[in-house]
């Protein structure tokens, strides 16, 4: 986290090796505040030969794409959440894109977030409650 207060209040989301959450800076306002949306890398571009899964990096920048959806040279950890104003949602991931909302965006659109898609076909999706 990159600013002084700065809290996570919702859940994480990992879709495709990256892990996903957002964070919010309270102001003075009541409710307002900043959001920033994060994506970092599960395990990284390692030099160690071990399979993905017993790496112990990674936290890299895996934000590829800005909020208008450009593609980026390189890769970020967090972005800005300059049009959504209040604490932020969960991010809500699914195939190539992320959505996410705040407290104070009642009945406006969803923020969104052009995200890389799977290679291939998704086969199969499960949900854990």
């Amino acid at each position: 986290m990159t600013v002084v207060g700065e809290k996570c209040l919702s859940r994480p989301v990992a879709f495709n090796d990256v892990v996903y959450f957002t964070t919010y800076t309270p102001t003075q306002l009541c409710g307002a505040g900043q959001g920033f949306i994060y994506g970092l890398d599960i395990f990284g571009q390692c030099p160690d030969p071990a399979p993905a899964t017993q790496r112990t990096c990674g936290g890299g920048g895996a934000l590829t794409y800005d909020l208008e959806g450009n593609e980026l040279e390189t890769p970020v950890a967090h972005t800005e959440i300059g049009s959504i104003v209040g604490i932020p949602s969960s991010p809500v991931v699914t195939n190539g894109m992320m959505y996410f909302n705040a407290s104070n965006n009642a009945g406006t659109s969803l923020g969104q977030l052009r995200i890389p898609a799977l290679a291939g076909q998704l086969r199969s999706w499960q949900e854990v409650f």
